[in-house]
C-alpha cells in the first residue's frame, strides 16, 4: 500500500512539472523569432576543428564575395548599394563569423563562371541537387522561392498556343528549372531554349522567339523596368529551396557551421530577414516610380492629418471593445505607411465627430483626406479621389427581418430614415424627388436606432450597412430589403488641393492587396465570447500536456497487463505438461481469458475517457481558429491541435496493436488508386519537409485500364508511417517514394514499393529492434525525435496481413530504404469511376444545410462544440442531456404531428438512459430518422454493436469539421 501511494505521489509531481514546463513554453515562443546566435561558437554541435578553421580564415584578414543574380533578394538602391535579403543575410554572416561578407550582383552566366574560377566565394542563388552536391558544398534551404513564368502582357494564353503548336520555353543555362517543370506535369510538352542572361530572355519574348521564361519569384525585379511583362505562378505550385553554396574546399567549415545553425533554430530568423528584405524591395520599387514632385512631397510632409469615420463599419469604425480604430481603410493605411514611409495621424484622436463636421474640415483643408467619401456629382468640384476603390458596394434599404419584402412601387409610401449630408441621402432624394416621408438624422447610427424604435420603416444605406448591424453589432433581426442596381464606389476622399498626395497614395495601392483586405472584412464577424475564451488559453495550453501525462500512465498499466498475460501464458504451457492438474489448467485458461477481456475493456474505457475531453479541446481549437484571433493566439491554438493530433495518433496506434494481437483487425477489399494515396500522403508530410528544406519525390507507375483491389486506408497508414519516419530522421537531402508494377496478369498485379531517405540511418543491431512494439533504434530516439515506438510494428503487421514482407536496408550516416511487394487482384476501371474516386479523396468545401438535428449528449463541453459546428453550417441543434429526454422530444413531435428531426447524433455513455437503450427505443417508434453514433468508443466490436442497435454510421470523437460535414452530407441534402 505504501509503495502504491509513493507511485501516485511521484506521478502527481510529474504532472505538475509538465504543466509548469508547458506554461513556460509560451515565454520561449515569445522570443523564438529573435536572432538565436550572435557568434558561430554558440552553435550546438560545433567541433574544435571547425572553430580552428574559422579562426584561421579570420587571421587572413580577407573578405568574402557573396554573389547573386539581379532579384528581389539582391538589387541596387538609389545610393548604388546592394539591398534586399542578401544584404541583410551578409550583414548577419559578418557579425556571426567575424569575417566580412560583401553582397555583389552578377548576370547568371558570370555568377556560375565566377564560382567555378573562385572569383566569387559564395552564392545564395543555387537550388541544392544531388548533381550539384558533387561539386559544391551546400547548406539546406536558407529560403524558399516559388516557380513563376514570365510573358509579354496581352499575348495569347499558353493553353491556346499549345493547341496549335509546341510551346517554346526559356530557361537559364545551368539551372534546374527545366527538370522541375517536367516533374510537375504542368505542361504536356514543350521545346526548351537555354540562355545566359535576362536581357536575352526579354528580347526572345518580345520578338516572339519564345512564349514564356521560367524562373523563380525573385526574378520579378529584372522585368520591372520593361513595364510589359506579367508573371504567374506555375500550378501545381513548385517551391525551390535555395542554399548557400561554395566550390572552395577551404570554405567548407563555413557551410557546415551554418548548416548546424539552421538546424538549431536559425532558419526561422532567416525567414524573418527574408520578409524584411522583400519589404525593402517593395519600398525601392515604389520610390523609383515616383516623380520628383512626389518625392519632394514625401520629404516635406512626413506626417499627414486625416479624419476617420467613427461608425462606418466595415470601412472605418471605432471598436469600443478593443479601444481602437479598425476597418478596411485603417488596414490599407497601415500598408501605405509601410510602402511610402508616410505617417498618418487621425485628427479626431479616436473621438467621435459627426459626418457633417468631418466634411466641413475636409473642405476647409484642416485635414488632407477622410477615410471614405462617396463620389457624387455635387462633390466633384470640391474634392479628389484616387483611381482605386477600397470597397465596391451597392445601395440598399435596410429593414427589420420580419418586415415584408418591398417592391419599387411601394417605396414612395414608406417612412425612410436618411443620414444628413451623406451620399445615401443625396442619391435617395435624386431617385425619389417627390418622396414625402423621409426623416433625416445626424448619423447613420441614429437612423438605425430610429429603425429599431419603429420611427421609420427602412433606412437608406448599403449592403455594408447591413453588415454593420449583423456582423459587428450582432443584431440578427435585420435584412437588406431592397438592393438597388447602382454601384457604390468607396475610397478615400481628398481635399481639392491635395493632388500630389492623392497621386502618391494611388500608386501605393498597386503594391497593396486591397481586394484581399476588404475580403477579410466581408467574411469577419465579432463574437466577444470567443475573445473571452482566448483569455483562458494559457490554462487550455496545459490541458494537452496533462492528458499526455495521463496517457503515459495508461501505457505503464497497459504494459503491466501484457506482462501479466505473458505470465499466464507460461502457466498455461506448464499446466498442459501436467495432465494430472486438469482443473488448474481450466482455471488458468479462464483467468487468461478474463485478463484479456479486462485488457480490452480497459483499452475501450481509457480510449473513451481520453477521447471525450480531447473532442472538446480539438473542437474549441478548430472553432477558435475559424474566428478572428491574434497571430500569437493562433499559434497557441495550432500547438494545442498539434498535441491533440499527436496524442490521438498514439491512442490509435495502441488500439491498432491491440486489434492485431487479438486478431480483430480486418482489411477492406475495394478498388483504389495508388496516385491518390500518394497525393494524400504528400499533403500530410509536405509542411514538415518544406520546413526542413527536404525534397520530396513521388513516382507511381500507373496501372492502365485496371484498378487494384485492397485496403487503401491501411495502405495509406503504411506509407504515412514510413514517410513520417523518413522526414523525421532526415535533416537534408531527399525522401523518395516509388511504386512500380513488377508483374501483371489478367486478374492481378504485383506492385513493388520503396521509401528511401538520406537520413541518419541505422546499424545492423538497431535494425533488429525497430519492429518491436514500444522499441526504437536507440534509447535516446524518443527524447530527441518523439514518437511512441509503435508505428513500424503496426506497419510490419499490416504489410504481412496484406501478404507482403517489409524489408529494410540502412547504413549509419547514409540513409535507409524500406521496401515490400504486394499482390493485388484487379478489376477494369472506367473514366467515370476514376473521377468519382478522386472526388472522394479531395477535401470538401463547407456545405450549408437547413433543418434540425437532435443531439443526445450529456457532456456540456461537447454540447457546446457540436452546437457551434452545426450552427455554422445552418443546422439547428436540439440538445438532450440523456437518451430518455431525446425519446421524449421525438414522442412529443409525433403526438403533435410536427416535423421530425432530420438526423440524430447519439452519444453512447449518458446517465438515466444510455445511447444503446435510447436507439433501441427509437427504432421501435419506426420514425425513419437516421441515427449516427457520436462516441469515443471506436473499437471494431463497438462498431458492430452500433449497427445492430440501429446506428449504421459512427462519428468518432474527437472529430474534425471535414469528418462532421462528410457525415452530414450522407443524410441531409445541402442547399
Amino acid at each position: 500500500m505504501r509503495i502504491r501511494s509513493r507511485q501516485i505521489y511521484i506521478f502527481l509531481i510529474f504532472i505538475f512539472v509538465m504543466l509548469f514546463l508547458s506554461c513556460d513554453s509560451s515565454l520561449q515562443d515569445k522570443y523564438s523569432a529573435i536572432n538565436p546566435y550572435t557568434c558561430y561558437s554558440q552553435v550546438p554541435g560545433i567541433t574544435s576543428e571547425e572553430i580552428k578553421a574559422i579562426e584561421e580564415l579570420k587571421s587572413q584578414g580577407r573578405s568574402f564575395i557573396y554573389g547573386m543574380t539581379p532579384s528581389t533578394e539582391a538589387f541596387y538602391s538609389a545610393d548604388n548599394d546592394v539591398r534586399g535579403f542578401s544584404a541583410l543575410f551578409c550583414q548577419w554572416l559578418t557579425e556571426f563569423f567575424g569575417i566580412q561578407f560583401i553582397p555583389a550582383v552578377f548576370e547568371w552566366g558570370d555568377l556560375i563562371t565566377g564560382l567555378e574560377t573562385g572569383e566569387i566565394d559564395f552564392s545564395g542563388d543555387l537550388t541544392p541537387t544531388e548533381k550539384r552536391r558533387e561539386t559544391y558544398f551546400m547548406t539546406s534551404a536558407i529560403t524558399q522561392r516559388t516557380l513563376m513564368h514570365y510573358r509579354i502582357k496581352d499575348k495569347q494564353p499558353l493553353s491556346e498556343i499549345e493547341k496549335t503548336r509546341p510551346l517554346q520555353f526559356l530557361f537559364l543555362d545551368g539551372s534546374v528549372t527545366q527538370n522541375q517543370l517536367i516533374e510537375s506535369g504542368a505542361f504536356n510538352q514543350f521545346q526548351p531554349v537555354f540562355i545566359r542572361d535576362y536581357e536575352t530572355a526579354y528580347e526572345y519574348l518580345k520578338t516572339g522567339v519564345a512564349d514564356a521564361f521560367f524562373d523563380d519569384s525573385s526574378t520579378e525585379i529584372v522585368f520591372d523596368t520593361y513595364g510589359d511583362i506579367v508573371s504567374e505562378a506555375v500550378f501545381p505550385l513548385i517551391y525551390n529551396p535555395i542554399s548557400m553554396s561554395t566550390r572552395k574546399a577551404s570554405l567548407e567549415p563555413v557551410i557546415t557551421i551554418l548548416q548546424k545553425a539552421l538546424y538549431n533554430g536559425g532558419l526561422r530568423y532567416l525567414t524573418e530577414l527574408n520578409k524584411l528584405g522583400y519589404r525593402e524591395y517593395q519600398n525601392y520599387k515604389f520610390y523609383t516610380q515616383l516623380t520628383n514632385e512626389q518625392k519632394s512631397y514625401l520629404h516635406a510632409n512626413p506626417v499627414v492629418l486625416y479624419a476617420a469615420d467613427y461608425d462606418n463599419y466595415p470601412v472605418c469604425f471605432y471598436n469600443s471593445q478593443e479601444k481602437q480604430l479598425q476597418g478596411i481603410a485603417i488596414d490599407v493605411l497601415k500598408e501605405v505607411e509601410l510602402i511610402s514611409g508616410l505617417t498618418f495621424k487621425d485628427v479626431n484622436n479616436n473621438k467621435r465627430i459627426e459626418w457633417s463636421d468631418m466634411l466641413q474640415i475636409l473642405e476647409n483643408g484642416e485635414v488632407s483626406f477622410v477615410t471614405e467619401l462617396i463620389r457624387t456629382k455635387d462633390r466633384e468640384e470640391k474634392f479628389l479621389w484616387p483611381e482605386t476603390a477600397i470597397v465596391t458596394d451597392y445601395f440598399a434599404l435596410i429593414s427589420k427581418s420580419d418586415y415584408p419584402n418591398i417592391s419599387l412601387n411601394e417605396i414612395l409610401s414608406l417612412k425612410v430614415g436618411l443620414s444628413s449630408r451623406t451620399a445615401y441621402a443625396e442619391l435617395f432624394n435624386i431617385w425619389f424627388p417627390d418622396h414625402e416621408y423621409t426623416i433625416e438624422y445626424e448619423s447613420l447610427n441614429e437612423a438605425f436606432k430610429a429603425l429599431d424604435r419603429g420611427e421609420v420603416d427602412v433606412v437608406m444605406s448599403s449592403q455594408y450597412g447591413f453588415l454593420h448591424l449583423t456582423n459587428y453589432l450582432g443584431f440578427p433581426d435585420y435584412k437588406a430589403n431592397v438592393v438597388f442596381d447602382s454601384t457604390l464606389i468607396s475610397t478615400f476622399g481628398f481635399n481639392i488641393n491635395e493632388e500630389i498626395l492623392c497621386s502618391i497614395i494611388n500608386k501605393a495601392f498597386s503594391f497593396i492587396d486591397v481586394k484581399g483586405i476588404s475580403g477579410q472584412w466581408m467574411r469577419r464577424t465579432f463574437d466577444y465570447r470567443v475573445k473571452l475564451t482566448n483569455a483562458r488559453l494559457p490554462v487550455l495550453a496545459g490541458i494537452p500536456v496533462f492528458i499526455i501525462c495521463i496517457f503515459f500512465f495508461f501505457l505503464l498499466l497497459y504494459r503491466k497487463i501484457n506482462e501479466s498475460k505473458r505470465l499466464e501464458k507460461q502457466v498455461k504451457e506448464r499446466t498442459l505438461e501436467l495432465s494430472a492438474f486438469q482443473k488448474d489448467l481450466k482455471e488458468a485458461l479462464e483467468s487468461a481469458k478474463a485478463a484479456n477481456n479486462s485488457k480490452s475493456a480497459f483499452l475501450a474505457n481509457m480510449s473513451h475517457e481520453i477521447r471525450t475531453p480531447m473532442n472538446s479541446i480539438m473542437g474549441f481549437s478548430e472553432l477558435a481558429l475559424d474566428s478572428e484571433t491574434s497571430l500569437k493566439t493562433s499559434e497557441y491554438l495550432k500547438k494545442i491541435q498539434m498535441n491533440v493530433e499527436w496524442l490521438l495518433q498514439i491512442i490509435n496506434d495502441i488500439l491498432d496493436i491491440s486489434k492485431i494481437e487479438s486478431g480483430k483487425m480486418e482489411l477492406e477489399i475495394i478498388p483504389f488508386d495508388i496516385h491518390e494515396i500518394f497525393t494524400s500522403c504528400r499533403a500530410l508530410v509536405m509542411p514538415k519537409a518544406v520546413e526542413k528544406g527536404l525534397i520530396l519525390h513521388f513516382y507511381a507507375e500507373p496501372s492502365v485500364g485496371v484498378k487494384p483491389l485492397g485496403d487503401p486506408t491501411r495502405l495509406r497508414q503504411v506509407f504515412v508511417n514510413l514517410l513520417s519516419n523518413a522526414v523525421k530522421f532526415t535533416q537534408n537531402g531527399m525522401v523518395k517514394v516509388l511504386s512500380a508494377i513488377t508483374e501483371k496478369t489478367e486478374n492481378n498485379i504485383t506492385m513493388h514499393f520503396e521509401i528511401k531517405d538520406s537520413g541518419i540511418g541505422m546499424s545492423k543491431d538497431q535494425i533488429e529492434k525497430i519492429f518491436e512494439p514500444f522499441a526504437q533504434a536507440e534509447t535516446g530516439t524518443t527524447r530527441k525525435y518523439g514518437g511512441s515506438g509503435l508505428g513500424l510494428a503496426i506497419t510490419k503487421n499490416i504489410v504481412e496481413m496484406m501478404g507482403g514482407k517489409l524489408s529494410v536496408e540502412s547504413s549509419l550516416g547514409i540513409g535507409s530504404k524500406f521496401s515490400f511487394d504486394l499482390v493485388f487482384n484487379t478489376i477494369p476501371v472506367t473514366d467515370e469511376e476514376r473521377i468519382e474516386r478522386k472526388l472522394a479523396f479531395s477535401e470538401i468545401e463547407k456545405p450549408l444545410f437547413t433543418g434540425e438535428v437532435l443531439v443526445c449528449e450529456d457532456n456540456e463541453m461537447n454540447q457546446f462544440v457540436i452546437t457551434e459546428h452545426l450552427t455554422r453550417v445552418g443546422l439547428k441543434p436540439i440538445i438532450a442531456e440523456n437518451g430518455k429526454i431525446g425519446i421524449d422530444f421525438i414522442k412529443e413531435r409525433l403526438l403533435k404531428k410536427e416535423k421530425l428531426f432530420d438526423l440524430i447524433l447519439m452519444d453512447m455513455h449518458m446517465p438515466v438512459m444510455d445511447g444503446f437503450e435510447a436507439s433501441a427505443e427509437i427504432v421501435k417508434l419506426n420514425t425513419g430518422i437516421p441515427m449516427v453514433a457520436m462516441t469515443a468508443n471506436i473499437m471494431v466490436e463497438d462498431m458492430e454493436i452500433y449497427k445492430i442497435s440501429g446506428m449504421p454510421d459512427c462519428l468518432g470523437k474527437p472529430f474534425t469539421s471535414q469528418e462532421l460535414w462528410r457525415c452530414l452530407l450522407k443524410y441531409i441534402k445541402p442547399l
